[in-house]
């Protein structure tokens, strides 16, 4: 039984906000005609209503060609940042330090990854990620119960290469990372970018969206199999990230998976307390919300209790303002 036309009252998935390039748009329709073991009409009207579902992400894979921290300005998680000269390593005021009960002081923000941003072949397929220039990302590791003000930051600048220097933590500070849970100063992982796709489904975060749901739920009757939808997703993701990196294994992704509205553990400010079809978006009203989010970057495996996102707001051009890019939030799910 193939899936339902579009006329029917499975409803149309939104239009995607990203249109997809020639050789992404193959890479998803060899990925369902691969998994959909359907005839090939059937799989061509499967990617359709894909297409408005996925989003261009990009696979950090390690790169077995450099030793290291790689080149100066290279893409790396952990180790030490390549920070424009000039700049201070970003610092957070500590609300209390539980040990000792001390009173409020500062602490330097762990080095979490850098991502130079030539290295992002498509970039603009993203829509509003700078095309130049490096971002980098640092974050609170610790958590303290008390809190830390700001608990990350996200720096951004388009320099020559020439004017960046290996830099390091402010010695007279505790540095919020040596936990052993996260990224490592003192082991640097060189990465590769690798262009691909992501469907916002049920992947490594227990979320999908809901015009996910409903799809899965016409592809569960199809098969008459609960699951057989998110399972043919899996499959279809399985064989896309296949596609960007082969074998290899990898450690992060860049851009991709839209946050979900209502954030983790509570009701967005838009009132809404469930996914909508487009993540950050207002299907019901009709209206954006105002916690509109996209991932910028996810670190998987480095936590125990879930992936680091970093998102931003992906309504609009990213807002600079003294080499931090404004708007970001940043948690472990």
């Amino acid at each position: 039984m193939p899936l339902p036309p579009a006329s029917s009252t499975l409803p149309n998935p939104p239009v995607n906000r990203h249109l997809l390039p020639e050789d992404l748009d193959a890479m998803l329709t060899a990925a369902v005609r691969e998994a959909y073991e359907k005839p090939e009409a059937d799989a061509d009207q499967l990617t359709d209503r894909l297409r408005a579902l996925v989003r261009p992400a990009w696979l950090l894979s390690r790169d077995r060609d450099t030793t290291g921290s790689g080149p100066l300005g290279g893409s790396r998680i952990g180790g030490l940042p390549d920070l424009p000269r000039g700049w201070q390593w970003p610092t957070t005021q500590l609300t209390r330090l539980p040990e000792d009960g001390a009173a409020a002081t500062r602490g330097a923000l762990a080095f979490t990854a850098q991502i130079n941003l030539a290295d992002v072949a498509g970039a603009a397929d993203a829509g509003w990620l700078p095309l130049s220039g490096w971002l980098w990302f640092f974050r609170d590791e610790e958590d303290w119960s008390g809190g830390s003000k700001p608990n990350h930051v996200v720096l951004y600048a388009d320099v020559p290469v020439t004017e960046l220097h290996t830099a390091h933590p402010p010695a007279d500070l505790k540095y919020l990372g040596d936990l052993g849970s996260g990224p490592e100063r003192d082991s640097p992982l060189p990465v590769r970018l690798n262009r691909t796709l992501f469907l916002t489904a049920n992947y490594k975060t227990d979320w999908q969206s809901r015009g996910y749901d409903r799809l899965a739920e016409a592809l569960d009757e199809e098969f008459d199999e609960d699951c057989a939808g998110f399972e043919l997703f899996s499959e279809i993701q399985h064989r896309v990230n296949r596609a960007a990196v082969g074998d290899k294994s990898w450690e992060a992704m860049l851009l991709g998976r839209p946050t979900p509205c209502p954030p983790p553990g509570g009701a967005c400010p838009c009132g809404r307390s469930t996914p909508s079809d487009v993540p950050g978006y207002d299907s019901d009203e009709g209206r954006p919300c105002a916690w509109a989010c996209d991932s910028m970057f996810v670190l998987y495996d480095f936590w125990g209790d879930g992936p680091l996102v970093f998102t931003a707001d992906a309504r609009t051009a990213p807002a600079v303002q003294d080499g931090r890019w404004a708007g970001t939030k940043a948690w472990v799910y």
